[in-house]
């Protein structure tokens, strides 16, 4: 056996009586793994019934709240993922999957989670790794690799994000970057070495329990069994009584379910026969790369655009137009796009509820249902499978590209059956939309 697979038997073997609960701070966090269950509502029956699961997703959208509210609904699920942990009898792992590029509520939600759990001196193990998406730790720099070429990603656009911008690759220094923009008090910050991960889990368990009680555990990762070493030794340490929160990436979430990487979905497992419907709200560039080359290669494609002032001005005339174009060109066997305009400005949180609430309030209106949904961007997939297609439980089916997840609605949904297809807007290359679109459509 390899590695990899010493590691997923052990996994698996310890995740039957330590199942994870996973908040993820937006949808993307499913984009790993294939046949779990992401919930949107939740209830401590609800989560108590899918224990019996390697993990769970509680999706929070967490990062398009302000960090009070981001709190509030952090300590609510982590409260009721124990007390269903209490009435199923297993313990369970608390993981914080967010933004592989550094983005969110950090250190708010972790130290959210400690405080829900009873436990202040809880360990933090911060694994940002995301193969799947070029991210890696190395010497404690976090880097984003493009075609081979690696680079700090605080010399990247996603630095600069007008919410959650930073200055440092170095994530020691990033981490106490956090701490006192927030003003919270760092109790110590240590590294594991890429030799001492590849040492084995033991050595990682032992890292772990050698931090100081509060102190964040910086994980360096540069492939995929190096991040399995890591999910193994943290739950061997909790099942040694640490106090552990995990906040990371999806690669640590995929591990730590014990799946090896997911295949990519074929048409055919979608069952998808027809037109479908395109939302955009993401507009980080590689997103409009992306729309720019669909667009162009298929023409044909009935493409809707949201005047942002209009939006912001909550004209409500921006919507109903935006519905009845969707409806005719669906009704008319073509797929629709309903996109925000490409704009440079920033709009900050507000202006970006403004625009979600725009597309929800589009897709609502919709008459005709769609073979399939995509969704671009982390906040709009969130809207669009609570919001507008009613999915409180949706089943992970897999990834349709790399990094691009699946989701399928029960009985209970608007339009049960409809694959959601949720798209993150930093993830793939500028054909990656227009890729999406032919699997579905039937055209590659």
């Amino acid at each position: 056996m390899t590695a990899s697979t010493d590691a997923f038997a052990a996994i698996r073997g310890r995740a039957a009586g330590r199942p994870a609960v996973v908040l993820d701070d937006d949808p993307t966090g499913t984009q790993t793994v294939r046949d779990l269950f992401v919930l949107t509502e939740w209830d401590i029956d609800r989560i108590a019934r899918r224990l019996t699961d390697p993990a769970l997703f509680l999706s929070t959208n967490s990062r398009s709240l302000e960090e009070a509210d981001a709190v509030d609904i952090t300590r609510d699920a982590v409260r009721t993922a124990l007390s269903a942990a209490r009435q199923s009898g297993r313990p369970i792992s608390l993981v914080s999957r967010s933004d592989s590029t550094l983005r969110g509520h950090f250190p708010a939600e972790t130290l959210a989670i400690a405080d829900a759990m009873g436990a202040p001196d809880a360990r933090v193990l911060l694994v940002p790794f995301f193969g799947e998406g070029g991210r890696v730790t190395v010497d404690d720099v976090h880097l984003l690799d493009r075609d081979g070429i690696r680079t700090p990603v605080a010399e990247t656009e996603f630095a600069r994000d007008a919410t959650f911008a930073y200055r440092s690759s170095n994530l020691r220094d990033w981490v106490a970057e956090k701490y006192a923009a927030g003003g919270y008090s760092l109790p110590g910050v240590e590294s594991l070495a890429i030799d001492t991960v590849r040492t084995g889990a033991d050595a990682v368990a032992g890292a772990l329990r050698a931090l100081p009680g509060g102190g964040v555990m910086i994980a360096n990762a540069e492939t995929d069994p190096d991040v399995e070493a890591i999910a193994l030794g943290a739950l061997r340490a909790e099942d040694d009584g640490l106090p552990l929160v995990a906040r990371t990436a999806a690669s640590y979430v995929r591990a730590r379910a014990g799946q090896p990487s997911a295949p990519s979905l074929v048409r055919d497992e979608l069952d998808v026969r027809g037109p479908g419907l395109i939302v955009v709200g993401s507009h980080v560039p590689t997103t409009t790369q992306q729309m720019d080359v669909l667009t162009a290669e298929h023409p044909e494609l009935a493409v809707h655009e949201l005047d942002i002032g209009a939006v912001l001005a909550r004209d409500p005339r921006v919507t109903r137009r935006a519905a009845e174009a969707l409806d005719e060109a669906l009704g008319a066997g073509r797929t629709g796009i309903v996109a925000t305009e490409r704009h440079p400005r920033d709009i900050g949180l507000a202006g970006g509820k403004a625009v979600s609430r725009a597309l929800v309030e589009t897709v609502r209106h919709v008459r005709h249902r769609p073979a399939w949904v995509i969704a671009k961007g982390g906040i709009t997939s969130y809207d669009v499978a609570r919001h507008c297609l009613g999915m409180a439980e949706a089943r992970i089916a897999g990834p349709l590209l790399t990094g691009v997840p699946v989701w399928i609605s029960g009985s209970g949904g608007r339009w049960p059956g409809v694959p959601l297809v949720v798209f993150p807007g930093n993830v793939g290359s500028r054909d990656s939309l227009l890729e999406a679109y032919r699997r579905l459509s039937g055209g590659g």
